[in-house]
């Protein structure tokens, strides 16, 4: 597009070249004007004052039509304002003085005002030349596209007849372009397919349709056919009458006749080399579906026999499991000649049910119509079997933990509860110290087993994809701050340093917060528990040229091989198991974690290596794609 443009620049430099504007005034022009201001100048000396009123001023003005510059219109204006002050001056006195001199600059204003009509007019056929030259210029240029165009170009009116055609229309319609406009569009159409046409095209204007891409066949005066592939664009009135159609049709009779040639090799194929496959259930039926050959696969899996078959239409092997809508897309796909591909569940004569992945192709005849369908299917009933007992595993597991969630929440809310009332001797003393210990435990242990109940749920919710998160736009800064001080404390106690690092210049992200902070809280707390006395634990948010937040926590703890960080990543995965583990945990931090960051679109990298610590790497990109439910509604 950019070397047309350049060349229509050239061309039309060059052009401009060749024709430079005239920017001379005639002769007889500065002569005429000098005969008129002597002419002027003489009655202004001889005339009693006042009696050549402006009109002989103004007609010397209106000498700058004949000027080409607008700068010599105002020359005459100056000296028709020269003239008129000489006149006022040097003439004999007669009338009344102020009459005079009001006369006088009425004449001046009118000596101006023309002076301005006329240069504003010049300067307005200026432009509309230059605009005119341009519209030319870009007319020509692109009628050389279009006729240099391989393609058949035409624009046809609202009554369906030809306003114009491109030099191809020799080729397709077998007479002159020149003749082409004025006739109907549809005489050109091959007669088999004329009816058809209309058809269609009417179908098209009922639907307002505006870009559409179809095929047919043309026939010229001489008889010779092309097949042709129109790219059509139409244009509506306000009324929702059709005002214009363009279109460009290219000869596709050579890819058809390659077509066609391929076709007839598929039809001369021996379709008895599908029955030796005795993975694949092959038939071939009509156009009408009225079966005509099957395999020995498809009687075995169907139950029908070859004798049953044969004659009978496909619609034996039909079930109940699709709508009308999934046969009436087939129908449609195989009938203008194109392979359809889909998964079928089809009905056996015993009742039962299998499904298919099946393949449907056409077979053309001398008329590119379809005369008889091949289909090939793989059996795939126990994929698909598979897949409806993973759906009903997923329910169940669902509605366990539903049922998990308040059968075991609400007895745990209320020990912890209770415990929690009792260590607080809010009705009185305990009056033994050990009762005291146990009341702790007791609330420790239901505030361990609501935490793993939680985690258990939310992992839970995210493989069902079941977790929708409440996006807003938060701090980040403010999220890791709240974070490092909730942990804080733990930290303390197990004599290790956190240091937070943070872009003070940091902006708002869109993300779930509680989600974010959930994150952090998971990655921290698991670098304070494998972090010695001592050690040193990293907290760096930045982001990245593209726009992306990073989040990186580092610690200096006891750190993790390869096959490790594949069991810390795992569902219930512990680095630190057995019976004598130094750690507690559930296993399901992490797996928790990497699920919260990929629902935000982002991902999770860990690098460590057995004693020199552990840096995890999260990434959530700048626009995350995530389902998105208003603040306040999440379940």
């Amino acid at each position: 597009m950019d070397d047309i443009r350049q060349d229509f620049i050239n061309r039309k430099g060059l052009i401009q070249s060749l024709n430079p504007p005239v920017a001379r005034t005639s002769v007889a022009v500065i002569v005429c004007t000098a005969i008129l201001a002597l002419t002027i100048l003489i009655l202004d000396l001889y005339l009693p004052l006042g009696v050549a009123a402006g009109v002989p001023y103004v007609s010397l003005v209106l000498m700058g039509v004949w000027y080409c510059k607008p700068q010599q219109t105002y020359i005459l204006a100056t000296l028709a304002s020269v003239l008129v002050i000489v006149g006022y001056v040097s003439s004999p006195a007669q009338g009344v003085h102020w009459v005079v001199i009001i006369n006088q600059g009425l004449t001046l204003f009118a000596i101006w005002v023309t002076a301005i009509i006329i240069v504003s007019r010049k300067q307005y056929e200026k432009k509309l030349s230059e605009r005119t030259q341009d519209l030319k210029y870009s007319e020509e240029h692109y009628r050389d596209i279009i006729e240099g165009s391989d393609d058949l170009i035409t624009i046809v009116d609202g009554d369906g007849r030809f306003k114009f055609v491109n030099h191809k229309a020799k080729a397709i319609f077998g007479i002159e372009p020149e003749e082409c406009v004025g006739r109907l569009a549809f005489d050109f159409i091959h007669p088999e397919d004329r009816a058809p046409s209309i058809e269609i095209f009417q179908n098209w204007l009922k639907n307002k349709k505006t870009h559409i891409e179809y095929e047919n066949r043309q026939q010229n005066l001489d008889g010779t056919v092309f097949n042709m592939l129109w790219a059509i664009n139409i244009r509506y009135n306000q009324a929702g009458d059709v005002e214009v159609i363009r279109s460009i049709a290219r000869d596709i009779t050579q890819r058809k006749i390659t077509e066609k040639a391929l076709a007839q090799k598929v039809k001369e194929l021996d379709f008895q080399k599908f029955a030796l496959d005795e993975h694949a259930i092959v038939s071939i039926a009509d156009v009408q579906g009225n079966i005509t050959y099957a395999n020995a696969k498809f009687c075995e899996i169907s139950g029908y026999s070859q004798r049953e078959v044969i004659g009978a239409n496909h619609r034996i092997i039909k079930s109940d499991e699709h709508p009308d809508d999934f046969f009436k897309d087939m129908w449609e796909t195989i009938s203008q000649g194109k392979v359809w591909q889909g998964e079928v569940k089809n009905k056996k004569k015993n009742g039962g049910f299998y499904w298919v992945m099946s393949t449907i192709v056409p077979t053309l005849n001398e008329k590119n119509k379809p005369f008889q369908y091949v289909s090939i299917r793989t059996d795939i009933t126990k994929r698909m079997e598979a897949e409806i007992q993973a759906m009903m595993a997923s329910r169940t597991k669902s509605d366990l933990m539903a049922n998990m969630s308040h059968e075991l929440r609400t007895p745990l809310n209320a020990i912890i509860g209770f415990s929690d009332t009792i260590q607080s001797e809010i009705f009185g003393p305990l009056n033994n110290q050990k009762y005291s210990e146990y009341v702790g435990d007791i609330s420790q242990s239901g505030k361990h087993l609501l935490n793993l109940i939680n985690d258990i749920l939310d992992v839970s919710a995210i493989e069902a994809g079941a977790v929708k998160l409440q996006v807003e736009d938060i701090s980040i800064k403010d999220v890791v701050k709240a974070s490092v001080r909730i942990i804080t404390p733990r930290a303390i106690k197990r004599k290790v340093n956190i240091t937070p690092s943070t872009c003070s210049h940091m902006p708002m992200i869109k993300a779930d917060e509680r989600r974010i902070k959930q994150i952090l809280l998971n990655l921290l707390n698991n670098a304070v528990k494998f972090t010695p006395a001592g050690g040193e634990i990293s907290v760096d948010t930045r982001l990245k040229h593209n726009g992306s937040l990073i989040i990186t926590i580092g610690d200096t703890g006891i750190g993790m091989d390869q096959d490790e960080i594949k069991t810390a990543l795992s569902t219930f995965g512990q680095v630190d198991s057995g019976l004598d583990r130094k750690h507690e945990g559930t296993g399901l931090g992490l797996p928790l974690t990497v699920g919260l960051v990929e629902l935000h679109g982002g991902t999770l990298v860990i690098e460590s290596k057995k004693g020199h610590g552990t840096q995890v790497m999260v990434t959530i990109p700048k626009d995350p794609i995530f389902e998105v439910i208003d603040k306040g509604q999440a379940p």
